[in-house]
């Protein structure tokens, strides 16, 4: 599932960056300002957002007894 999303937020990215080089001035800063958020969250996907890699549990409690060896 991850793979379809990085592959289209990736086409969005470059599809950005293709409008962004065509646009006049006026309009290449929003399309830059888009494009930066977007390129943004890709990285936090990349960083983030994997299922095997990425754990959040809140209670301290329920972490180590999955971590800790000697708990």
């Amino acid at each position: 599932m991850s793979t379809i999303r990085r592959g289209v937020t990736f086409f969005l990215i470059v599809v950005l960056i293709w409008i962004t080089a065509a646009s006049q001035v006026e309009y290449a800063y929003h399309w830059g300002a888009v494009l930066a958020f977007l390129g943004s969250l890709f990285i936090a996907d990349l960083m983030f957002l994997n299922d095997e890699d990425f754990m959040f549990d809140p209670f301290y409690q329920n972490w180590a007894k999955k971590t800790d060896p000697q708990y």
